[in-house]
């Protein structure tokens, strides 16, 4: 999957990427968990979501399905500490999926670990 071809595609392509992982997220957690959430680039994958080490499994497969060699998620996770880990958020995932599939040009560097998705935009809320 391309990335944006501009920066004035880089909120679409945020929200397209938000919602392929969003989908990831319903088929790995089930559509019954996710009936009293909503999830948004802030939803935390361990407060939020509470994923188990086995989902995280199921999600790094679903990403390489969907974007092949691009968006190495079990790579990404494997630099950073327990912490980062535990603090991992929807948008952390989403600015390293963008920054991969787009050779970095948005968002910052892809190896740069979470917290990057301040370089976004807010795609609106959902409350």
């Amino acid at each position: 999957m391309p990335g944006p071809s501009s920066t004035a595609d880089t909120s679409t392509y945020v929200a397209e990427v938000l919602d392929v992982v969003q989908n990831m997220l319903v088929d790995v957690i089930g559509p019954e968990y996710m009936l009293s959430l909503t999830i948004e680039l802030g939803t935390s994958f361990d407060a939020d979501l509470e994923l188990e080490s086995l989902e995280f499994v199921a999600l790094a497969e679903r990403l390489l399905e969907h974007y092949g060699g691009q968006v190495d998620f079990v790579a990404w996770l494997a630099t950073m500490e327990l912490d980062e880990i535990i603090g991992l958020t929807v948008g952390d995932l989403v600015a390293f999926i963008v920054a991969s599939t787009d050779g970095g040009a948005v968002g910052g560097d892809a190896s740069a670990g979470p917290g990057t998705v301040d370089a976004f935009p807010p795609t609106g809320t959902g409350g």
